[in-house]
């Protein structure tokens, strides 16, 4: 929610950052996509996540992991 004391510039930018994550994550690898959206989005543990998705923890992980960096080169390139 945005607070009064916002300027109408800083509620563009981060609509704008919102904006920008969504779209580097939706270019994400379906695999990557996935771990993520369960495990930072929709706050799963990492075993239940696992579960859903049919693979070791371990494998969740790893996926998560690169699923992460992946997104952190993707969204420098935006900052810069």
């Amino acid at each position: 929610m945005q607070a009064w004391t916002d300027s109408a510039e800083q509620s563009l930018l981060r609509r704008e950052a919102r904006a920008q994550v969504r779209a580097a994550i939706a270019e994400l690898p379906e695999s990557y996509r996935t771990a993520l959206m369960l495990r930072d989005m929709e706050e799963r543990s990492t075993r239940e996540a696992a579960d859903l998705l049919g693979i070791t923890e371990n494998a969740l992980k790893l996926r998560l992991h690169r699923a992460r960096q992946a997104l952190a080169t993707k969204l420098q390139g935006v900052a810069r």
